[in-house]
């Protein structure tokens, strides 16, 4: 084929490829809107208009003349709430724990919780306009606040019986026609523990598939990125969640993170630009991460308590463990309680698993004795192999059936004890904090001897590896929690009793 018999079948081709293009593909617009973005989708933040534009994260304050800062203090069920017109902000939150002889603090001072801002100029001193609600009651606080081109409106509404804080943002423009509308920031800080854990971690979190993800905080790309019109955004640390959790009448465009020179984090809810007057609602929950606080929000937030795939298992572990509390009035002996019930409950499992690994010991005696019988006639050997399998069984599947039953529980309740609230503070005879290590390193220690306590066979390898399995326990042990030390105390007291008695 020569040239020109190409250029029919390529123009052809050509004008087909741009036909299909023009007629099929989706039209996209080169700038970015909310319409056009699922909520919790990540961006990297480029140099164009609209929500695809550059983050903003520092804040210009108006000039305004000098006024007395105002404190208010609201206590609900849940905690105590302190307010201050300084910038209308949540200025500190603590709640009581531990049968309320704790108290736990989760904001740190010198960071504004609910701050708004403007593009420039943003109003720092606002006024106290109205405190509504009685004990028992949702309470309520109004604040507002001139700008250039009108009036903002905050309140606030507290939840006497949940962690749920809600925030509703007023614009009243003082014109009907705004040439320089507004475009409003809220700032929502990391939670802090205070008393302050040992292994505490902070994560970023936004709703990803209608379910939650945790954003890894150590890569700095998540800072130079954004999130459209997220439903749910902010920070959780292992037993604290400060976060939106529903916007209402879409006021949130995109969210982003942020980090001051003293590596504090804050979450920025940037709003579009409001070009009219108008009222927006927003919910944010703002407590622990226990599960009967966070169903009582947003049943989302469960995904938090970081209990894995065998999250059903586990919730109903942490639901025995606490009613036993209830019961006891303390969590260390609920734990060992809890501990001799598993134990109980699986008993059978264990001895029928221990009866087939001894049939099963047997058998393989057997099959040698087989072996050195016949061998020097395989065809006996097959025979007599197939007579004794006939008979007994394959040797050891059986025995490890009750191990695969037992041992999502095990680990479902290993997971409670490295992650829930309900231990932290918890005390236990000589140790303050259940969470924490044991001071003294008692239950290491014990744990240690327990395993050594535990009879096995007299050979002299065995013998060795149990001496190093114990040290090497007892060493792990100084390092984890003393209700998690505590649980695997219990259960190498128990295997030892029990292997003690079935050889008697």
């Amino acid at each position: 084929m020569n040239i020109k018999e190409w250029i029919l079948p390529l123009s052809f081709a050509i004008v087909m490829t741009y036909a299909m293009q023009y007629f099929f593909e989706s039209k996209t617009d080169s700038k970015l809107s909310v319409q056009q973005v699922t909520s919790g989708a990540g961006f990297f933040a480029p140099t164009i208009e609209d929500i695809n534009k550059p983050l903003h994260t520092t804040v210009q304050y108006g000039q305004e003349k000098d006024q007395d800062i105002v404190v208010t203090t609201i206590k609900t069920s849940c905690g105590s709430y302190v307010f201050s017109n300084q910038g209308a902000i949540l200025q500190s939150f603590s709640f009581p724990w531990q049968k309320d002889s704790q108290t736990i603090d989760t904001l740190d001072a010198h960071e504004n919780c609910f701050f708004i801002a403007f593009a420039d100029h943003s109003p720092k001193m606002y006024t106290l306009k109205e405190v509504t609600g009685q004990e028992g009651q949702d309470r309520t606080l109004e604040y507002s606040a001139e700008f250039e081109h009108g009036i903002i409106t905050k309140i606030f509404t507290l939840h006497h019986d949940s962690y749920q804080v809600d925030l509703d943002v007023s614009i009243a423009y003082h014109h009907k026609h705004v040439s320089n509308p507004v475009q409003l920031r809220v700032f929502i800080p990391q939670p802090v523990m205070t008393p302050a854990i040992a292994w505490d971690k902070i994560a970023g979190l936004v709703n990803e598939n209608k379910g939650l993800a945790a954003l890894d905080l150590s890569k700095k790309d998540n800072f130079s990125r954004y999130w459209a019109a997220p439903s749910c955004f902010g920070y959780e640390s292992r037993f604290l969640v400060h976060a939106l959790i529903k916007d209402e009448n879409n006021f949130v465009q995109r969210g982003y993170l942020t980090k001051n020179s003293d590596d504090f984090m804050s979450s920025i809810l940037e709003s579009r630009v409001l070009r009219e007057s108008g009222s927006w609602k927003m919910k944010f929950f703002m407590g622990p991460k226990t599960a009967q606080a966070v169903k009582a929000v947003d049943a989302r937030l469960l995904k938090t308590l970081n209990f894995g795939w065998l999250a059903p298992i586990a919730h109903g572990m942490l639901f025995i463990l606490q009613y036993l509390y209830e019961q006891l009035g303390n969590y260390g002996w609920a734990i060992i309680l809890l501990t001799l019930l598993l134990k109980l409950l699986m008993l059978p499992f264990t001895l029928y698993g221990e009866k087939n690994m001894r049939k099963g010991a047997e058998m393989q005696q057997k099959l040698a004795y087989l072996q050195r019988k016949y061998k020097d006639s395989p065809e006996m050997l097959e025979q007599a192999r197939a007579e004794l399998i006939r008979k007994h069984g394959v040797p050891g599947l059986a025995g490890c059936l009750p191990l695969l039953l037992t041992l999502p529980i095990l680990i479902s309740l290993n997971t409670v004890l490295s992650n829930a609230i309900e231990l932290y503070g918890a005390p236990f005879l000589w140790i303050k904090n259940l969470y924490a290590v044991d001071p003294y390193y008692i239950l290491p220690v014990l744990t240690g001897l327990a395993m050594l306590a535990t009879p096995m066979d007299n050979d002299p390898k065995k013998s060795l590896m149990r001496y190093a399995m114990a040290l090497m326990m007892a060493t792990i042990s100084c390092y984890l929690s003393a209700g998690l030390v505590l649980f695997i105390l219990m259960n190498s007291v128990v295997a030892a009793l029990q292997t003690q008695l079935q050889k008697r």
